[in-house]
C-alpha cells in the first residue's frame, strides 16, 4: 500500500512551575518503571475506563505495538484499577503513570511528557490510545509506512469535520518534527479542559495547523479523499449516501467504517458500539465475525462487546 499525502527535548521543571493548576501534569498520582524497553519508537498510549479496567484487547494492542518495536509508556486515568491489570501493565510497558483523568487523552500525553524525558534514541513519538478496538490484524504495513515517511506526520485517518486534520488515535511523529520549537510549545500550551469539542478544535485540529504552517506534510494511510470516492460509487447502498451529498463533513472511523474494514483497516472506533446514539447498520454483522473467528484478539473483541451490549 502506497502512503497517500493530502526530536522531543524535555519540558524544563523551571516551565512547569509557571503553569497554572489546570496543567495535566499536575494531576499525576504516580510513575512506575515497567519491565519491557527497548522499542526505537516512544509510544504514548492514553487508557481509560469508568468501570476501572484494562480489557484484553488493550493488552494485545500493546503486545502488538511492542512487537512493532514500540516503547510504551501507559497513562492510566481510570479509576480503582485492579493488582492484576496494574502488575500486567507493569510487566508489558516501559512505564506505567497514573494520573486523574483532567483533559482526556491529550491532558495524559501532554502530562507524561515530563517524566517520560523523550530523547534522541527515539527516532519518533507515536500517541494513541484504547478509544479503538483492535488490532484485527498485526501493524507490520502501518509500521513499514511510519519507518518510510521520512519527515512527514502519519496518522491512519484523516477528517475534514471542522477542518481538515490527522486524527489523534493512531498519530506518529518523527522526532526532528517533535522538536520544532513551535510544536514543544504547543505541548507546553495544552490544559487540562474535558470539553471534548474544544479539545478537538484547539488540540487534534490545532496541531494538524500547527504542522502544515511549519511546512510539515501531513500523511494518512487511508486518505480521505479514496474513502470519499469509494462512497460514492456505491451510491445509495452507502448507508451515508445523504450526508455525502450534501457535502457535510465526514468523520470516516464513523461513517466510512465499512468501507475501511474491506480494506482491511485494523481497528474499529470503540464508540461506534458502545454509545447509544450511534445506530450502524452493520454493527451485529461485525460482532458475528468476530465471535467466528479463531484469532484471540477477535474473540477479545467479541467478548468486550458481548459484556457491552449485556449492560
Amino acid at each position: 500500500m502506497a502512503l497517500h499525502t493530502n526530536g522531543i527535548r524535555p519540558i524544563f521543571t523551571r516551565w512547569i512551575d509557571r503553569l497554572p493548576s489546570t496543567d495535566p501534569s499536575r494531576g499525576i498520582k504516580e510513575v512506575v518503571q515497567g519491565d519491557c524497553h527497548g522499542g526505537d519508537i516512544l509510544c504514548l498510549l492514553s487508557t481509560f475506563d469508568t468501570c476501572g479496567v484494562v480489557y484484553p484487547h488493550v493488552f494485545s494492542y500493546i503486545n502488538e505495538l511492542n512487537r512493532c518495536g514500540c516503547d510504551v509508556h501507559a497513562v492510566v486515568t481510570s479509576p480503582n484499577l485492579s493488582q492484576g491489570n496494574r502488575d500486567q501493565l507493569v510487566k508489558n510497558c516501559a512505564q506505567v503513570i497514573f494520573r486523574k483523568n483532567r483533559g482526556l487523552d491529550f491532558g495524559s500525553w501532554r502530562a507524561v511528557l515530563d517524566p517520560v524525558k523523550v530523547n534522541k534514541k527515539f527516532r519518533g513519538v507515536l500517541l494513541t490510545n484504547d478509544s479503538i478496538l483492535g488490532p484485527l490484524r498485526n501493524l507490520d504495513r502501518e509500521f513499514e509506512l511510519i519507518r518510510k515517511a521520512g519527515h512527514s506526520v502519519v496518522g491512519m485517518t484523516e477528517s475534514d469535520e471542522f477542518s481538515r486534520h490527522l486524527q489523534s488515535y493512531f498519530l506518529y511523529f518523527p522526532l526532528e518534527v517533535f522538536l520544532i520549537p513551535r510544536i514543544l510549545n504547543f505541548w507546553s500550551g495544552i490544559r487540562a479542559i474535558c470539553d471534548k469539542g474544544r479539545i478537538i478544535r484547539e488540540y487534534e485540529i490545532g496541531i494538524s495547523s500547527i504542522l502544515r504552517s511549519n511546512g510539515v506534510e501531513l500523511n494518512a494511510i487511508y486518505p480521505l479523499e479514496l474513502l470519499t470516492e469509494r462512497a460514492k460509487q456505491m451510491g445509495t447502498d452507502f448507508e451515508f449516501h445523504e450526508r455525502l451529498a450534501a457535502g457535510m463533513p465526514m468523520n470516516p472511523v464513523l461513517h466510512f467504517w465499512e468501507i475501511l474494514l474491506t480494506d482491511d483497516f485494523p481497528f474499529v472506533k470503540k464508540g461506534n458500539f458502545t454509545m447509544k446514539n450511534i445506530t450502524l447498520r452493520g454493527k451485529s454483522e461485525f460482532v458475528k465475525r468476530m465471535a467466528m473467528s479463531t484469532s484471540a484478539v477477535h474473540q477479545q473483541i467479541y467478548c468486550f462487546l458481548k459484556a457491552q451490549s449485556a449492560e
